[in-house]
């Protein structure tokens, strides 16, 4: 299905119904960002299922944090905040409390005192019926478009996605809670035996079409003629379309979430006449949500004109058939 196809159903698939397909007595969910799941938005880390210290999402894998709650559906990079990216209600209901005036900014660990209670961010809590309440958590100030006491439909504008609260990277944050218990939307109420059933999950059929579980994902690929960093790649500082000759470097990078240890990665930059420019390939010591890798040369002379290839490629051996991920960019240098 059309990137813009499933965006449309899943945004639009349970406009005027409210209970969720499988008679658990939920509300039937679209997903509550305005965006292309995969393309420029991604279901970042999910709802813990482990009583433990540590984590593991609905599918075992590790795509989650010890007591996370909600579903984060995160943008590229910072940058992609100033396009103004909708959080939308994921289903009907009435607005119950908002919270804005918070600032948009990367959280650091001095700043859990000050925001004690308050790790939402910016937020709108809307209720459903039956004790069902969804939450939207990390809104950008300013963006709140609803009040105390709106009736929304699914698809409506809350806000737009921003950095407020206890986050390290844009995204919005789904809560859902019934009779205040967090649910994990992906499993419903009583999640089932063994790794990886949606059977009864909360989702509308458009949303379970565009949220097919993925353990790893290639968020971005390109080429940088300045020294890259991660810092830069999550501000979204790095892409670019077009660099000088002049550069006095090119860099491949690439950032990736869900990488494991044991994963290999390769990134290469091949020049316009097809030649290797650099290349690297490297064996993941440890698991991590999010992953940031660069290979680079200087340059000894100006650089030869035209299109160069940054690719990135992950390759998971497992039990099973062996999981592959590719993404790559072109960058015009002239």
């Amino acid at each position: 299905m059309a990137a813009a196809a499933v965006l449309a159903a899943a945004l639009l698939g349970t406009r005027g119904g409210a209970q969720a397909a499988d008679g658990s007595g939920g509300p039937s969910l679209s997903i509550p960002i305005a965006c292309a799941i995969g393309d420029d938005c991604w279901a970042f880390q999910y709802f813990d299922h482990d009583p433990s210290p540590g984590a593991r999402d609905y599918a075992c894998g590790a795509r989650s944090y010890d007591g996370h709650t909600g579903t984060d559906f995160a943008l590229r990079d910072a940058a992609q905040i100033e396009k103004g990216v909708r959080v939308v209600a994921a289903a009907p209901g009435t607005v119950r409390a908002v919270r804005d005036g918070m600032a948009d900014r990367l959280f650091e660990p001095g700043d859990s005192a000050a925001l004690k209670g308050k790790d939402c961010g910016n937020g709108v809590a809307v209720t459903h019926g039956g004790g069902w309440e969804t939450q939207y958590c990390h809104l950008r100030r300013g963006s709140i478009r609803v009040r105390p006491g709106q009736a929304v439909d699914a698809g409506d504008t809350l806000g737009t996605v921003g950095l407020s609260g206890r986050t390290q990277f844009p995204h919005v944050e789904l809560v859902v809670r019934h009779e205040g218990k967090a649910i994990d939307p992906f499993t419903g109420p009583v999640p089932a035996t063994g790794c990886g059933s949606n059977a009864k999950s909360l989702w509308n059929a458009g949303a379970r079409a565009a949220l097919d579980y993925s353990p790893v994902d290639i968020l971005a690929v390109g080429v940088t003629g300045t020294m890259p960093s991660a810092e830069k790649a999550k501000a979204g500082t790095l892409a670019a379309s077009a660099l000088p000759a002049g550069s006095p470097l090119l860099a491949a990078w690439a950032t990736l979430v869900g990488v494991r240890e044991g994963d290999i990665l390769r990134l290469s930059l091949t020049a316009p006449d097809g030649s290797v420019v650099v290349s690297k390939e490297d064996r993941l010591r440890r698991t991590q949500i999010f992953y940031f890798s660069f290979v680079g040369d200087r340059a000894r002379s100006p650089w030869p004109p035209g299109d160069y290839v940054a690719r990135a490629e992950l390759v998971r051996a497992g039990a099973g058939a062996e999981l592959r991920r590719t993404g790559e960019t072109v960058v015009r240098v002239r």
